[in-house]
């Protein structure tokens, strides 16, 4: 298979995508498109019926998923990379809120989403977002009970975990590599195939810069392969529009050895990381702290997390 090819088939059905989806996923002359509308919709109902309220985290979910699919649209289709962070930035928090709001319940949120969750968050320079999610995840991994089937403690959120999350599960694994952390392993549902995640993992913090080129072309060309329309019967992790060209898991190891005070190489061989969304990552300072709209709503049922939203902007 020529995978070069087959990116390049890729690239073209997402710039063909933001150019046909105007009106529907993406703005037009008249508005934001379809698929806002309907979040808005969702929203009005929230603000007209305090009952609605417990549907908020469900709300942030999708009011994340639109903003980024919105950032990437800015950044790919318009060329407007300051547009690309603030929306970036909106979705990360986003996300962050969703979880948090769900880890206090015992929901299945699954383990790709939240991995993707503490992926954009790590990227903005949300650190200590990025471990609060990181150690949500940890929490559910050693608190899951095999006998209690589906009815599990709350914020036991991704149960056990699940073997086709595969980048979730490496960047979990730098987390503890990184910040000393581990996680029972005895009834996580592991990745069968962990190549090439695990040599990674063993050489995450070399300082042969050649090694992490070497190891970052292996993981994009897996992120490639991840990325296509395939037949067989596995998962398709990357097989999602807004993680199609988005290198985030390759981006958070680099994020993590910049955080651990390791130099990376100033530019990669391989193609992927030369394109618009491989470049953008990481940042040499965290986006700044975005604001959201009607952020009260939070003050009915988590005050807590109301508090910490005002005081982090209060404190820059």
């Amino acid at each position: 298979m020529d995978l070069e090819k087959e990116f390049q088939k890729i690239k073209s059905y997402i710039y063909k995508w933001h150019k046909k989806d105007k009106g529907d996923w993406f703005p037009d002359e008249q508005n934001e498109g379809k698929e806002k509308r309907s979040i808005d919709k969702d929203l009005e109902e929230m603000l007209n019926d305090k009952n609605e309220i417990k549907y908020l985290a469900l709300y942030f979910e999708h009011m994340a998923s639109w903003k980024m699919n919105q950032s990437q649209y800015a950044l790919l289709y318009k060329e407007d990379k300051p547009r690309f962070y603030k929306e970036f930035a909106e979705s990360s928090e986003y996300a962050y809120l969703g979880f948090v709001i769900e880890h206090k319940r015992d929901i299945y949120l699954g383990m790709r989403g939240v991995g993707f969750t503490l992926a954009i968050n790590c990227l903005s320079g949300c650190n200590a977002k990025y471990q609060r999610i990181a150690e949500g995840m940890l929490y559910s991994l050693n608190t899951y009970d095999p006998k209690k089937g589906n009815h599990q403690e709350v914020g036991v959120n991704i149960m056990n975990g699940n073997e086709f999350s595969i980048s979730a599960w490496f960047m979990l694994d730098l987390y503890c590599l990184v910040y000393d952390r581990n996680y029972n392993k005895t009834y996580a549902n592991l990745p069968k195939i962990y190549a090439p995640y695990d040599e990674v993992l063993k050489e995450w913090n070399t300082t042969n810069l050649k090694k992490v080129n070497q190891l970052v072309f292996l993981l994009c060309e897996m992120h490639i392969m991840k990325a296509l329309k395939k037949k067989e019967d596995w998962e398709q992790e990357f097989d999602w529009n807004e993680k199609k060209l988005f290198p985030f898991e390759i981006q958070v190891w680099l994020q993590m050895r910049k955080e651990a005070g390791l130099k990376n190489p100033k530019s990669y061989t391989h193609y992927l990381m030369n394109e618009p969304l491989g470049q953008v990552f990481p940042l040499e300072k965290p986006l700044a702290f975005p604001n959201i709209p009607h952020i009260e709503l939070l003050k009915v049922e988590h005050p807590e997390l109301y508090e910490a939203y005002i005081s982090e902007r209060k404190n820059g």
